[in-house]
């Protein structure tokens, strides 16, 4: 099946039921899964397709027949969720029975620490994609978003379970910070109804002393950005300074041919590769 989202379940590896139909006995399998469909619109289920085996004796050494069997097609119809009644802030959160609340360990912040918030939806539907709910957060505090955590049972052929939201809550000031309380819309698949799930606020006490640090200014270039500025501390250099600009470059530059013309006057002794050269050079004159 393309476009849903599937929990395959195991198969029961014993006869599900068994029934005696003119004179003979059938036993009957079943297998499972429980689908959720992503978008509306049809969606098509293929065949499913048994291969059995079927002996011509008793016997040991007899011949096998193989045989195939195939089910007929299915479509089925997903229908929109509907306009009407749709709460404000819905974000397409569909299941049973959802509840929603939010809760802390850590009530009062610890000094220069930070506080675990953790929001979870519980009941049935499709746990995995049920989406994040939307938290006013108070302004001085910093959140950073953790790990989410989902748990899924089947349970009467019905998927339930629960989604765990967790954040990391800093203060930046001291104080008592309120989260208010959650409002959680969803479209109820049993009533076929929108219906809100809610959950009161917290408080989160940050005694002085445990304010996050401000972030530290950059420290100031050793010399003014603007030109302007530039060109007057140029001008205020010392003399010496400005001697040794005019002067060093070009010392630097005559220092090495000086050098060049001193090694070429002065004599180098004779060494044994030169004596060796002037050997061969003797020979090839003769």
């Amino acid at each position: 099946m393309q476009g849903v989202w599937s929990y395959q379940q195991t198969t029961n590896p014993g006869v599900a039921a068994s029934r005696q139909v003119n004179g003979r006995w059938y036993d009957l399998y079943a297998s499972h899964q429980v689908v959720f469909p992503l978008s509306a619109g049809p969606v098509q289920v293929g065949r499913a397709t048994v291969t059995y085996i079927q002996p011509l004796s008793y016997s040991f050494l007899s011949r096998e027949l193989q045989h195939e069997v195939q089910s007929e097609s299915l479509t089925v119809a997903v229908l929109p969720q509907p306009q009407a009644g749709r709460p404000a802030g819905f974000s397409g959160a569909a299941g049973r029975d959802l509840t929603v609340f939010m809760t802390t360990p850590d009530s009062a912040l610890p000094p220069g620490g930070a506080a675990t918030v953790e929001v979870v939806v519980s009941g049935a539907g499709n746990v995995a994609l049920w989406p994040e709910p939307e938290v006013a957060w108070p302004v001085g505090v910093r959140v950073y978003p953790s790990d989410t955590e989902v748990e899924s049972s089947l349970r009467d052929g019905e998927i339930s379970g629960v989604k765990r939201f967790h954040y990391l809550v800093i203060a930046d000031s001291a104080g008592t910070h309120v989260v208010p309380g959650l409002r959680y819309p969803y479209f109820d698949t049993g009533s076929k109804t929108y219906a809100v799930a809610s959950s009161p606020g917290i408080r989160l006490l940050a005694p002085p002393g445990t304010m996050a640090a401000p972030p530290r200014p950059l420290p100031a270039p050793p010399f003014p950005r603007e030109p302007a500025d530039v060109a007057a501390r140029a001008l205020a250099a010392p003399v010496w300074l400005w001697i040794l600009v005019l002067v060093l470059p070009p010392l630097l530059v005559v220092s090495p041919a000086v050098a060049r013309w001193v090694s070429r006057r002065r004599p180098r002794p004779m060494t044994a590769e030169d004596r060796e050269v002037l050997a061969l050079e003797a020979l090839e004159r003769e």
